[in-house]
């Protein structure tokens, strides 16, 4: 006695499993895409113990790290898998979850303390300021008696996490003195720095460069008689002399985030040692960051030393402290 032939035709036996030809999609459409596909068979399977489909879907984020640092990184995760006995699909997600983590976290905490999340910053303070030293060989606490004055620095800045393109910022200090009889010295500066973050440590943040400072200052003796004036500024040049001009510098800057707080402490330091020109621009702050804006506080001190620099010659130091806000983006 013979019986009908099932009218699904006849089984095919796979791996682990009976499909009948016609229902194969019916089962699982991801399992039969993955036949289909072989790199997504890979992800089911956990033949490559997920690599593949990882490193396809996150290449910016791997372009960010560094192949030494993060590397030994990389290697603690795949041996901790390895020894809880985690492999394939679940392994890369293990992987791909920390990545994204550490990302987040180091690419934060390597931004200056003043930037927000692309790292964006622009700030005003207010700089109260004495000043000692001489002019063209003269005291001027002895012939201008430069009274204390207070100054206005705006600074903006981009740091942000892209490799070897360097962070960017922006300075501008009024610097200006009144002194007896009308006379004034104006030291204005404008400064444009690149710096790099050779460094992704978390709480603690190094990041060194290259300054352009670009002086347009004033010099102003008013209605003192040039007999009085300091040293041999008589001699030199008028009574009102503008000048201007550029000079390189050095840039380091240190900064330490106080954990669990949102305070930071923060040091720069802008120096130049050429021939007979010196120039050291210290700076001490304290940042306390809410949402996105930010104030400090901190304490300057600049000193100024130049030969015949648009045939200006000075010797002289401005400190004091200072205060201001910021916002960030």
């Amino acid at each position: 006695m013979s019986f009908p032939r099932s009218p699904l035709g006849t089984s095919k036996e796979f791996a682990g499993a009976t499909i009948r030809p016609g229902v194969e999609d019916a089962v699982n459409p991801s399992l039969e895409a993955s036949w289909r596909h072989p790199w997504r068979q890979d992800l089911h399977s956990g033949a490559d113990g997920g690599a593949g489909e990882f490193f396809r879907g996150t290449p910016l984020v791997l372009a960010y790290f560094g192949p030494i640092y993060w590397g030994y990184g990389f290697g603690v995760i795949i041996l901790w898998c390895k020894a809880n006995h985690i492999q394939g699909a679940i392994m890369r997600r293990v992987i791909q979850t920390t990545t994204v983590a550490l990302f987040l976290a180091v690419g934060g905490s390597a931004a200056h303390a003043t930037g927000g999340i692309f790292g964006l910053s622009a700030g005003a303070n207010i700089w109260s300021h004495s000043s000692s030293g001489d002019l063209f060989g003269g005291d001027i606490d002895d012939t201008l008696d430069l009274d204390s004055d207070n100054d206005v620095h705006l600074w903006a800045e981009w740091d942000h996490i892209f490799p070897m393109i360097p962070s960017v910022r922006l300075d501008h200090t009024e610097l200006v003195q009144d002194g007896a009889d009308g006379s004034s010295v104006d030291l204005g500066h404008t400064d444009f720095t690149a710096f790099w973050s050779p460094l992704p440590l978390p709480f603690v943040s190094i990041d060194i460069g290259l300054t352009a400072r670009n002086f347009d200052g004033e010099l102003d003796g008013g209605t003192i008689a040039d007999d009085d004036l300091p040293g041999n500024w008589a001699d030199e040049i008028d009574t009102i002399t503008s000048f201007s001009g550029w000079l390189p510098l050095g840039y380091l800057r240190a900064a330490v985030n106080i954990p669990t707080t949102p305070l930071r402490l923060e040091a720069s330091v802008k120096d130049l040692s050429i021939g007979d020109n010196s120039i050291t621009d210290m700076q001490a702050n304290l940042v306390y960051k809410f949402m996105y804006a930010g104030v400090m506080v901190g304490y300057r001190d600049l000193s100024i030393e130049l030969d015949e620099f648009d045939d200006i010659t000075t010797d002289i130091s401005f400190s004091g402290l200072y205060g201001g806000g910021f916002v960030r983006f």
